[in-house]
């Protein structure tokens, strides 16, 4: 609130008492540094980061803090100065690492960048930025087979994107299925889930559910369509028949429904 009201040294005030409550929160300097940068308040960043480090030079925390923020200012020398620092206190930190990968790519220095951050990869594989990063590098090259390898990671990263929201989207769909309050787009939509998560068998159960509703819903030769693919084929033949005779019926029923209203 003070720091919107440019009430800075009052700001930077409460920041000192927050630390002087928990010593794990950032110094006061780089917090405004930080709020000045998003103020665009280049200058006056600058100068309270200068602060921080005069103050915290052997702080690890103020180091990495430091690095990214002139990494993302586009202050190269500072970036990479600051991470080599925290590098030399904690030689296995990880944000160091990236940082100074990161450098190595701002620099245009393709080949030492995929190593570095190939390196990060072994070590982290659930490392967005790191497989991010490399795909970056890898793509950025003259290399075939380095470009394919660039795909590869990317559509890695689509994938596991696409599982992360799979799972909050089966949490909210467990709710509702628990709830005994399952309607047909439900199911489908959660066939969908299940099946992208190799739950073949749920997915069948939950469209076969779905289809068998006497409900109307917007996407029943969509799901249908699906179930004929995913089903075991000897069950199709005999099941198609029988479906399409209940989706006609079904239907037809709607449609008489609507227009005798």
């Amino acid at each position: 609130m003070f720091f919107n009201t440019e009430r800075y040294d009052s700001a930077q005030e409460t920041l000192k008492r927050l630390r002087s409550f928990d010593k794990e929160q950032p110094l006061p300097e780089v917090s405004m540094g930080l709020l000045y940068e998003l103020s665009g308040k280049r200058d006056a960043a600058e100068k309270s980061m200068a602060a921080a480090i005069e103050k915290g030079a052997d702080d690890l925390a103020t180091r990495l803090a430091v690095a990214a923020w002139a990494l993302n200012a586009g202050k190269i020398d500072q970036a990479r100065e600051n991470a080599q620092a925290a590098k030399s206190m904690a030689p296995d930190n990880s944000r160091a690492d990236l940082i100074l990968a990161m450098v190595l790519r701002y620099e245009g220095r393709d080949t030492q960048a995929e190593a570095a951050f190939r390196g990060i990869h072994e070590q982290s594989p659930a490392s967005f930025a790191a497989s991010n990063n490399l795909a970056l590098t890898l793509i950025a090259q003259d290399d075939d087979t380095k470009r394919r390898q660039a795909l590869e990671y990317a559509q890695v990263n689509v994938r596991s994107y696409q599982l992360e929201q799979d799972v909050a989207a089966e949490q909210a769909i467990q709710k509702v299925i628990t709830s005994g309050e399952v309607s047909p787009d439900t199911s489908y939509y959660a066939a969908c889930i299940y099946h992208r998560r190799g739950q073949v068998d749920l997915a069948i159960s939950l469209l076969e559910g779905a289809l068998a509703s006497t409900k109307a819903f917007p996407d029943r030769k969509s799901a249908q369509r699906f179930l004929d693919r995913i089903r075991p084929e000897e069950n199709v033949s005999q099941a198609d028949d029988d479906a399409t005779s209940d989706i006609d019926a079904e239907e037809g029923t709607a449609t008489d429904q609507v227009f005798s209203e």
